[in-house]
């Protein structure tokens, strides 16, 4: 059986606002705006390294080739996912809280390649910046 729904949506745009704010990246926070407002860095790849870290030492006893091996990889996998599925959510929603409130908005823009290759690439890679 198939059924087909019709729907009839007004789309309303977003009222004009006149503001417009610039993004400062860091590390300590993720985000510093004009008007000094600080968004603090989830960090959440710092958060899920216990449970990472003991994910993998249970893959490390795991036979080659054994069912056991291959869920403790999956579950290693999914885990992974969970750390990067909630930094993607986190970055929806502040962009989109930003977006609707400021006109325009100016971002600095950062060679992310070359920080990722200092020793700070792991808080890089956290704070999810290429993004």
């Amino acid at each position: 059986y198939f059924a087909s729904f019709v729907v009839e949506v007004t789309v309303q745009p977003l009222p004009a606002v006149e503001a417009e704010t610039g993004i400062d990246l860091g590390l300590g926070h993720f985000a510093v705006l004009p008007d000094g407002t600080k968004i603090n860095s989830p960090r959440f790849l710092r958060r899920a390294e216990k449970r990472l870290k003991k994910a993998q030492r249970a893959l490390s006893r795991k036979g080659k080739g054994s069912k056991n091996r291959d869920k403790a990889r999956h579950k290693i996998a999914r885990a992974h996912a969970r750390v990067a599925d909630t930094r993607r959510e986190f970055h929806h929603q502040l962009s989109t809280q930003i977006i609707r409130e400021n006109q325009a908005v100016f971002v600095e823009d950062l060679a992310v390649s070359g920080l990722a290759r200092t020793r700070l690439a792991k808080s890089v890679h956290d704070a999810g910046w290429s993004a």
